[in-house]
């Protein structure tokens, strides 16, 4: 019995050291747990989010664990947990810092409720449970919309909130609101925002 439980484990650490490093590789370990949040996969599987710094490069293979990510490359970063298929150069993009806390009541009039709880859904850093919960509390659309949005803004914080939204948006093929906060935002920073968006 012995003999046998170390074979397992002499299995078992070979599997690990496979696995977890191959090469030069930098990959994530596999954990049950998903600190920065899911993604849903393209199979319907939800996987743990990259952290920042890294890059997704295969989706996970089983429920709530972490998919393949590699560290991004030489001028090239990602600031934010995410499930991007490449970085993006390292440059000083302006819409990536503003702060989008003050135009949420517009912005949640602009998306409605559906929307807004879509695009909330889409990043995975609310719980289903707490977007219940905000739909239970309350029966006003706006209000919960308006909601939505706050509960989003505070797990995901300010940087890189705004193009976050706008490709978002884009992806949901909800061109004309990704144009009307563009606007709005456009409008109340005096043309500090780029006007493409993104």
């Amino acid at each position: 019995m012995k003999m046998l439980l170390a074979l397992l484990w002499v299995l078992w650490s070979f599997f690990c050291l496979t696995e977890c490093v191959k090469g030069n590789e930098t990959r994530l370990t596999r954990s049950d747990e998903c600190p920065e949040g899911t993604y849903t996969a393209s199979d319907g599987k939800s996987c743990c989010l990259c952290p920042k710094g890294f890059y997704l490069m295969n989706d996970c293979t089983s429920p709530l664990t972490n998919p393949r990510c590699e560290v991004c490359k030489d001028g090239t970063y990602l600031d934010h947990a995410n499930h991007e298929r490449k970085c993006e150069p390292c440059r000083t993009c302006g819409n990536n810092d503003l702060d989008l806390e003050r135009f949420l009541p517009q912005i949640s009039e602009i998306l409605g409720c559906k929307v807004a709880r879509q695009v909330v859904r889409r990043e995975g850093l609310v719980l289903e449970a707490a977007l219940d919960n905000i739909t239970e509390n309350n029966h006003n659309a706006e209000e919960r919309a308006f909601q939505f949005l706050k509960c989003w803004y505070e797990k995901h914080g300010r940087k890189g909130a705004y193009r976050y939204l706008q490709r978002n948006l884009k992806e949901m093929n909800q061109n004309a609101m990704a144009e009307k906060v563009q606007e709005l935002v456009y409008r109340a920073n005096n043309g500090e925002v780029e006007e493409n968006g993104v």
